[in-house]
């Protein structure tokens, strides 16, 4: 494949005889859609399991009468992972000359679901910085939400090493000059959101950095629509 965000991946589509196709994806709030899962616990995802209810999504007659209507069949698809927001500034060189910089705009919601999570997307950035070198961490599928943006292994882990390996050092949080087990710390203070107001930062603001710049820092990681 020439684009590296798109990878192939198993999915359900449905076909009703109204509209368009398209794919049936896991929704968690009505516990119903097309689910890959793991059936004998060895890290690999190796059923498609189809969750419709009777009478509500997924069924086409609308109807509860003990009949579902709902055509549609799997295909493999070629998907492309949602990608990171970027920005970019003009800066002047070390020769004197204007030139466009572009920066990543990188997010603790790591799998897209619109929800920063410290069971899901906290784990995943910390088994990321622990298991860094692994190739392929199927772990990472068991992490991050089937109704996010990224839900393949390798979409979320591109994701993951970018915001880790960025050079503007986005995960830097404590500004100590690199991302280490205590911006971890700090990062899943955030995403638990038991840690208000100054106790964010205890143990961590120093004369180096001050609370308000790791709150700072912390917030330019949160998507725009979360932030209240």
């Amino acid at each position: 494949m020439s684009d590296p965000s798109e990878t192939r991946e198993l999915i359900w589509y449905r076909k009703p005889s109204n509209s368009d196709a398209s794919i049936f994806k896991y929704d968690s709030t009505t516990g119903t859609g097309a689910l890959l899962e793991d059936s004998d616990s060895d890290g690999k995802k190796d059923v498609m399991a189809l969750y419709v209810r009777d009478g509500g999504r997924g069924d086409d007659d609308k109807q509860v009468n003990g009949e579902i209507v709902s055509p549609g069949g799997l295909a493999c698809a070629s998907l492309t992972a949602a990608a990171p927001d970027t920005t970019t500034t003009t800066v002047i060189n070390e020769d004197g000359v204007a030139v466009e910089v572009e920066t990543v705009l990188w997010k603790l919601d790591v799998d897209s679901d619109g929800i920063i999570n410290a069971l899901a997307d906290g784990l995943a950035i910390t088994r990321r910085h622990l298991e860094g070198r692994l190739e392929t961490d199927p772990v990472l599928n068991q992490l991050v939400s089937a109704s996010g943006e990224r839900t393949t292994e390798t979409s979320v882990r591109k994701y993951l090493d970018l915001g880790i390996q960025t050079p503007d050092k986005v995960l830097d949080i404590d500004e100590s000059g690199t991302f280490d087990t205590s911006d971890l710390q700090l990062i899943l203070r955030q995403a638990t959101g038991t840690f208000p107001s100054a106790s964010l930062s205890d143990g961590f603001s120093n004369d180096s950095v001050t609370h308000e710049e790791i709150v700072a820092s912390l917030s330019s990681l949160i998507p725009a629509q979360q932030v209240t």
